[in-house]
């Protein structure tokens, strides 16, 4: 009873993961003061990296759902990091609050289907089939992570794969075929979510300032940043992206606004 409740309690932890995070795919890279504006730079201090985190002892499937979550949210975070000297990564391959959150539910959205796979209770995202054999949930868990952060922070890999051979190494089944089944069901899952997403709509950059973006100084229309003074419209254009879920961006659109010289505004 206690492993069944577990394993729900997994899934749908998952499934709230995956909810949170809506937005889209990859996006425009470049460095950050092209992106962020003129205030926004790297320092001299050492380049931060995903590795700099204590070992972690492997305990139950719920444990490596929430390492893998703070993986994502620790890369998503360096991606708007200006890039260090001698750091190979590149800025802002998920730019913005859209395409982060994009990225976050891709990642979470695999890691529920593989876990759904194998404990069941609830209808797979991608329609990922349920897995009969024994199958481990942690290397399922690990492998699906790996690969959709792989392809949300391409430059990152080299720290997804390391943190990923870590987690394996914790991995010891009796049997070895449950952790191999495991990573292909990961692999597979991710697999799917990625193919699914790839023509989102999530690959449109964002225009310059300089005359791409039709913006105005008349009230109530949107204009650069005054502090920063990026020179992008970020996310101008984040409507015309897929909605996971709903069947457009408009379904539950609400009213506009009254006139801003009107009484009702006022």
């Amino acid at each position: 009873m206690r492993t069944r409740r577990l394993a729900r309690a997994l899934v749908s932890g998952c499934a709230a993961f995956a909810a949170i995070g809506s937005g889209a795919a990859h996006g425009q890279q470049a460095n950050a003061p092209t992106h962020l504006g003129s205030s926004f730079s790297a320092t001299t201090q050492a380049a931060p990296s995903l590795l700099d985190r204590p070992l972690r002892r492997l305990t139950n499937p719920a444990d490596s759902l929430r390492y893998w979550n703070q993986v994502a949210i620790d890369a998503s975070g360096l991606d708007h990091t200006p890039v260090q000297a001698g750091e190979l990564r590149r800025f802002g391959e998920q730019l913005g609050p859209g395409r982060a959150s994009r990225a976050m539910a891709v990642v979470h959205i695999a890691m529920f289907d593989a876990v759904n796979a194998i404990v069941g209770g609830y209808r797979s995202y991608t329609g990922l089939p349920r897995v009969t054999a024994a199958t481990s949930i942690d290397a399922a868990i690990a492998q699906a992570a790996r690969d959709t952060l792989v392809g949300m922070f391409p430059s990152q890999r080299r720290e997804f794969d390391e943190l990923l051979a870590r987690d394996l190494r914790l991995i010891q089944p009796r049997d070895p075929r449950v952790k191999l089944r495991g990573l292909v069901l990961g692999k597979l899952a991710a697999d799917r979510i990625l193919a699914r997403r790839a023509d989102d709509g999530g690959n449109q950059t964002d225009p310059q300032m300089d005359g791409e973006y039709p913006g105005g100084n008349a009230p109530g229309e949107w204009r650069q940043d005054p502090i920063s003074q990026s020179p992008i419209a970020l996310g101008w254009k984040w409507g015309t992206v897929r909605p996971f879920v709903m069947r457009s961006g408009t379904q539950f659109r609400a009213p506009p606004p009254p006139a801003m010289d009107s009484a009702a505004y006022t």
